[in-house]
């Protein structure tokens, strides 16, 4: 999220633990997608997470069809 809104590189003590927390926060709403899309029927709160998921992602494609982030691996390859 912030190579899209902020469109600068973090420093290292802000970039692991952002990092670490954005990775547990979709585990965990992952975990719940997960136990009641088992069941047949989706409730209130999966279909929220489903559509902020699915906002996020746009959101982000077309951020990045604009503009690469300063991530490298978003970059071409040089030839030699």
């Amino acid at each position: 999220m912030v190579p899209a809104i902020v469109r600068a590189e973090l420093p290292l003590y802000l970039e692991l633990p952002w990092a670490f927390v954005v990775v547990y926060i979709i585990g965990i709403l992952g975990g719940a997608v997960e136990r009641v899309l088992q069941k047949s029927k989706i409730d209130t709160f999966t279909m929220v997470v489903i559509l902020v998921l699915l906002g996020l992602s746009v959101f982000f494609f077309t951020a990045f069809t604009w503009e690469k982030p300063w991530i490298d691996f978003f970059l071409l390859p040089h030839e030699p």
